[in-house]
């Protein structure tokens, strides 16, 4: 995966105003949302590919999907369907 992909995927996020980290922890999917703080913590120690799966499940969750533009939008359902070629 080139890392232009993960720094994308962390620019939307930021831009939707959650704060982005990358700590250890005991998260049970890798990832821990607090919405109230719009935080989101991702296991520092997950593969730049897990990272980005991890991040495109939490625009997914978090709704932040829904606000991207007609650009951003098209590029974010190409990276969706790279991990998951199944759509519901």
């Amino acid at each position: 995966m080139k890392g232009g992909i993960l720094k994308k995927l962390e620019q939307i996020v930021q831009a939707a105003g959650y704060q982005l980290r990358y700590e250890r922890g005991k998260f049970s999917s890798g990832s821990c949302i607090l919405q109230d703080q719009k935080i989101i913590l991702v296991n520092k120690f997950f593969n730049p590919e897990d990272r980005a799966s991890i991040l495109i499940e939490l625009i997914i969750e978090t709704g932040i999907e829904s606000t991207l533009d007609k650009e951003t939008n098209q590029w974010f359902q190409q990276q969706k369907l790279k991990r998951n070629p199944i759509s519901d």
